[in-house]
């Protein structure tokens, strides 16, 4: 071909109700987000930007109430699955995270049914944003910490942050029933 042309429309059709012109050059792809795996790394960019920016502007204490909303938010199912099994439900949640980014290899899961151990080998995030050439959020370790410590007060376990590296995001933290 002498040209060549590309454009796309992506439109959720329950929203968009405009008009649309096709031509001979159109064509069309129905893409569903159920059968295609979502893995944008460059997300871990923008939780920093956000951390960086709330702590910097806000302070500590409205960063770690955003953070506690967040997670009674974002982990609702988690939050549910620790009625029965909070021990269990975390250990999921933090191997699912993992897999999700394709970092199985960074951590190390214990669970004896009374403590779940974990070993941060690397942060797959603070890898990300030292590969990309990015400045790593001095309110980076929040985003653990506090998540986790929201988790375990919601599930009725002690929360012990052993380590964390600053340089890699490597941490040990243990969660306990009480």
């Amino acid at each position: 071909a002498d040209s060549a042309a590309c454009s796309s429309l992506i439109f959720d059709p329950k929203v968009f109700n405009g008009s649309v012109i096709f031509d001979e050059n159109t064509e069309t792809l129905e893409v569903k987000a159920g059968e295609h795996e979502y893995f944008h790394p460059d997300f871990h960019s923008s939780m920093n930007m956000g951390l960086e920016y709330t702590g910097s502007v806000h302070g500590v204490e409205a960063l770690e109430k955003y953070l506690t909303r967040y997670t009674k938010n974002v982990y609702v199912k988690t939050i549910k699955a620790m009625e029965t099994d909070a021990i269990g439900a975390l250990e999921k949640l933090i191997a699912d995270t993992y897999r999700a980014d394709h970092a199985e290899d960074a951590v190390t899961l214990k669970n004896d049914g009374k403590t779940l151990s974990v070993t941060v080998h690397y942060c797959p995030a603070v890898r990300h944003l030292r590969k990309t050439g990015r400045e790593v959020s001095r309110y980076f370790a929040l985003s653990t910490s506090v998540v986790m410590q929201t988790l375990a007060d919601l599930g009725g376990l002690h929360f012990e942050m052993l380590s964390y590296d600053e340089q890699t995001g490597a941490a040990a933290y243990i969660f306990t029933k009480e």
